[in-house]
């Protein structure tokens, strides 16, 4: 028996800055670099989510190229700490299934940047 996938996704969690620097570049030298570029071309939806503590320095540029290319949505993201670590940024972990939900329609999910509230 034969069964149809309609929907396949990939999630990625806690997206570092190296990871997301080889899929904006189309590097692929291990098995998650090698799903990304297939899922990609097989016009798939792929959601990250974004940790990393330089999303506002060189990092930037691959989120950026990212959050440009079809299919590849975010989970709404923003400054962790501002003080302590000015360049980082963290995905809202709470927004993973709205943002899945999103995807599977051909949406991201909006806004994509987020402010975290200060913790006392």
């Amino acid at each position: 028996m034969v069964q149809c996938i309609k929907w396949m996704l990939w999630l990625f969690f806690l997206q570092l800055g190296d990871f997301m620097a080889k899929m904006a570049h189309s590097i692929t030298d291990n098995a998650a670099n090698l799903a990304v570029k297939a899922t990609i071309r097989n016009q798939k939806p792929i959601i990250l989510a974004v940790s990393t503590n330089d999303g506002l320095g060189l990092s930037g540029v691959n989120i950026m190229t990212l959050i440009n290319l079809k299919n590849v949505y975010f989970v709404p993201f923003g400054q962790d700490d501002y003080e302590k670590k000015p360049n980082s940024l963290v995905a809202h972990f709470n927004m993973v299934i709205p943002a899945i939900k999103e995807a599977i329609q051909g949406k991201q999910i909006q806004p994509v940047l987020v402010e975290y509230e200060k913790k006392e």
